[in-house]
C-alpha cells in the first residue's frame, strides 16, 4: 500500500430516469473528487442502477457488464484519471447480481457480487460465489456490499485475502437503524445517534479485527415511490477502529481521508495482531452447515426483513 487519497460520495441517484441521467450523477461527484485531490472514489449500493422499491424493477433495471451506461460509467475513471468503485444490478445470462465495479483509469479492474443475500432480497437476486480482491496501483481492495458488511467473516476473508482496504456500498434506511420491532428509536434525532453507535461499534470492530481500512458508502435521501428514507452519514475508518472521516445526515456529501502506509504496517506488525494469531484448525464450526440450522427463518418477519440492505 502507498498513501493516497480515498473519497466518497454519498450521492443520491434515480431507480426510475435512464441510467445515463445516474452517470450524469456520478460525473457531478467525479468533478467535485478531482478538486479535493481523491485517487479513488466509493459510490453506494446499485448507485448506477438507483434502488426500486419493487425488486421486480430492479431486475428490468439490471444490465449487462458490457452496457453503453456501465461503459460510460467505466469511461469516466478515464477522464478524472482515477479509480473508482460503483454498484449496479448486474444481469449475466438468467441471473441477476446485486454487484460492485472497480475501475481505474478507464480499465474494469473487477467485479465483486454481493455474497449475502438478506431475506428482501432473497429469489429475486443470485448471490455471488466467492469473495475477491483486486489490486490498484496504490492499494489492494476487498468490497463487502452492504449487508455482506454485517458477516463477520466478510471482513476476516477480505484481509486473509489480502486487502488493505474494504469498500462498503450500502444502501441502510433508517428503519434499518431504527430497529422498532427490537428497541423502539423514533425521532430523526434518535436515529442518528443510534446509527453512529452502531455504525461506529461495528465497523470500529471490523478493522481493529482484520487490520484495515474500511469506507462505507451510504445512501442519503429518499427511496424512489417508496417509504423509506436514506439517513446517509457515510464514513472512512482507519485500522485502529477510529473514524477519520464522517458525512453529513440526510443530505449529498463527499468526504475524504487521506490512507497512511505506515498506519496500516504498524497496526499489522503489533505483537497480538489478531489475523497472525489466528488458529484455523478450532475454527470448524464455522463451516458447519448443520450449525445453521439453529436459527430458523420467523414465521412472522418483522419490520427489519421487508427494509433495503
Amino acid at each position: 500500500m502507498k498513501r493516497f487519497r480515498l473519497g466518497v460520495a454519498q450521492w443520491d441517484s434515480s431507480a426510475s430516469s435512464p441510467l445515463d441521467e445516474n452517470v450524469a450523477r456520478m460525473e457531478q461527484a467525479f468533478v467535485r473528487a478531482g478538486d479535493a485531490g481523491v485517487e479513488l472514489l466509493l459510490f453506494p449500493e446499485v448507485f448506477l442502477s438507483g434502488y426500486p422499491d419493487d425488486p421486480e424493477a430492479a431486475r428490468r433495471r439490471a444490465v449487462p457488464l458490457d452496457d453503453p451506461a456501465v461503459r460510460r460509467a467505466v469511461s469516466l475513471t478515464r477522464r478524472f484519471g482515477t479509480a473508482a468503485c460503483f454498484g449496479m444490478f448486474e444481469r449475466e445470462g438468467q441471473d441477476i447480481y446485486n454487484a460492485a465495479v472497480l475501475a481505474d483509469r478507464g480499465e474494469l479492474v473487477g467485479v465483486q457480487r454481493k455474497m449475502h443475500i438478506p431475506a428482501r432480497e432473497q429469489g429475486f437476486f443470485t448471490p455471488g460465489d466467492a469473495f475477491r480482491v483486486f489490486a490498484l496501483p496504490f492499494v489492494t481492495v476487498g468490497i463487502g456490499i452492504c449487508f455482506d458488511n454485517e458477516i463477520s467473516e466478510t471482513h476476516t476473508i477480505l484481509a486473509l485475502l489480502g486487502a488493505e482496504l474494504i469498500l462498503m456500498p450500502a444502501a441502510w434506511s433508517e428503519r434499518w437503524e431504527r430497529l422498532d420491532y427490537i428497541e423502539p428509536c423514533r425521532t430523526d434525532d434518535a436515529v442518528l445517534r443510534e446509527r453512529q453507535r452502531w455504525a461506529a461499534m461495528m465497523f470500529g470492530a471490523r478493522c481493529r479485527d482484520t487490520g484495515t481500512y474500511s469506507a462505507l458508502a451510504n445512501r442519503c435521501g429518499l427511496l424512489d415511490a417508496g417509504p423509506w428514507r436514506f439517513p446517509g452519514k457515510s464514513m472512512i475508518v482507519a485500522p485502529t477502529g477510529r473514524v477519520l472521516a464522517e458525512a453529513a445526515a440526510w443530505e449529498e456529501d463527499l468526504i475524504c481521508a487521506d490512507l497512511d502506509a505506515g498506519v496500516l504496517a504498524r497496526y499489522r506488525s503489533m505483537p497480538c495482531y489478531t489475523l497472525r494469531e489466528r488458529r484455523p484448525g478450532v475454527y470448524t464450526p464455522l463451516v458447519d452447515a448443520k450449525l445453521k440450522d439453529r436459527w430458523p427463518r420467523k414465521i412472522q418477519p418483522g419490520p427489519a426483513d421487508m427494509e433495503p440492505s
